[in-house]
């Protein structure tokens, strides 16, 4: 980011999660994965590593910033990652021979501001680093 970018924050919530998987064919396994929910419009994302570094000492200062509103408590966060971490092959009849259980660490749930920086008509997710034309902003915050 440079200085003069224009910034959108959204706030987000970060979930740790503990995931057992278990099936009739396959044998159990117990993986640690972190759920991604934008606290503005619920939409939630699974990323299969255990720890996220927060950046917390960001000055925002210098940067045209726009902030959106929480829309999500904590509690219905909790909620939200345990939906968010069973994928959709653990939703359909294929749960009748794989299953998936969730337990999701209350008390190290955080909520941060996930920021977008806009320039020359692109939009960066300084998350993952992904750019994308202005106009896809549209549709990542409000769909």
């Amino acid at each position: 980011m440079a200085d003069g970018d224009k910034l959108i924050l959204y706030p987000a919530y970060v979930c740790p999660v503990e995931i057992l998987e278990r099936g009739i064919i396959i044998r159990p396994s117990y993986s640690y994965g972190t759920v991604i929910i934008n606290a503005f419009n619920r939409r939630t994302r699974l990323l299969n590593i255990e720890c996220i570094k927060l950046c917390e000492d960001f000055d925002v200062s210098v940067f045209d910033v726009r902030r959106l509103e929480v829309k999500v408590s904590v509690g219905f966060a909790e909620e939200l990652a345990k939906f968010g971490a069973v994928t959709d092959d653990f939703r359909n009849w294929h749960r009748i021979i794989r299953s998936r259980k969730v337990a999701v660490n209350v008390a190290r749930i955080r909520l941060v501001w996930h920021v977008f920086a806009v320039r020359n008509g692109e939009v960066t997710d300084t998350f993952t680093g992904e750019t994308a034309p202005a106009a896809s902003l549209a549709d990542t915050l409000f769909s």
